[in-house]
C-alpha cells in the first residue's frame, strides 16, 4: 500500500504505543519526534489517528522488524523471533 495510506485504529493508542517503541528503539530520530508532536497533541486534547503507513513504516517497530537496531533489542535476527519478542514485550508493557 502506499505510504499515503491512512490508518484509523478503533481507540487513542498513539502515545502509549510511542512509549513503547521507545523501549525498543529510543535512537530513532522520527520516532523522538513523532512522540513529542503527539505528546503536545493529546496535552491539548487533540486526537492523533489517522495516521499514516509511510509513518508507522518509520515509527512502529512491529513494522520494522528488519531494523537491526529492533532485532539488536529483541536478540534475536530471526524475523518471527523478533516479532514474537515484541510482542510479547508489548503485553508486559
Amino acid at each position: 500500500m502506499p505510504d499515503a495510506t491512512r490508518i484509523w485504529c478503533a481507540h487513542e493508542y498513539t502515545l502509549n504505543n510511542l512509549r513503547f517503541a521507545l523501549t525498543v528503539e529510543g535512537g530513532n530520530a522520527a520516532l523522538q519526534l513523532r512522540f513529542a508532536r503527539v505528546e503536545a497533541a493529546r496535552q491539548q486534547g487533540q486526537p492523533t489517528v489517522p495516521s499514516q503507513l509511510g509513518e508507522e513504516k518509520g515509527t512502529n517497530p512491529f513494522l520494522r522488524w528488519d531494523i537491526p537496531a529492533i532485532q539488536g533489542a529483541m536478540a534475536t535476527t530471526d524475523p518471527i523471533q523478533t516479532f514474537s519478542r515484541l510482542r510479547g514485550r508489548k503485553d508486559q508493557f
